[in-house]
């Protein structure tokens, strides 16, 4: 017999205000570049305002890229101190 597996849905971060868009147009164009200039968020677009005539970009940081960004920073880091610690003891000879 196969059992029922319930997956329980756990609360994701919050998601955050970018701008709001006056046509869907805009609203895709500026998702476009943010995507390019931001690429560990994830972002939407929402239908707001007054009978849905504004579009609001909405964003919140993907876990997964989030988490790979933070090792390949803790990587750098580890690299500039063992480059500081070379370059003293060059100095000093």
């Amino acid at each position: 017999m196969e059992e029922n597996k319930v997956k329980v849905h756990t609360q994701g971060k919050p998601w955050t205000k970018v701008c709001v868009c006056q046509t869907y147009t805009e609203a895709s164009d500026k998702v476009n570049h943010l995507i390019a200039s931001e690429p560990t968020f994830n972002f939407k677009i929402k239908r707001s305002g007054p009978e849905g005539r504004l579009f609001t970009i909405k964003k919140r940081k993907d876990p997964r890229l989030a988490e790979a960004e933070a090792k390949l920073d803790e990587k750098r880091k580890s690299i500039e101190l063992k480059s500081q610690k070379s370059n003293k003891k060059k100095s000093k000879k």
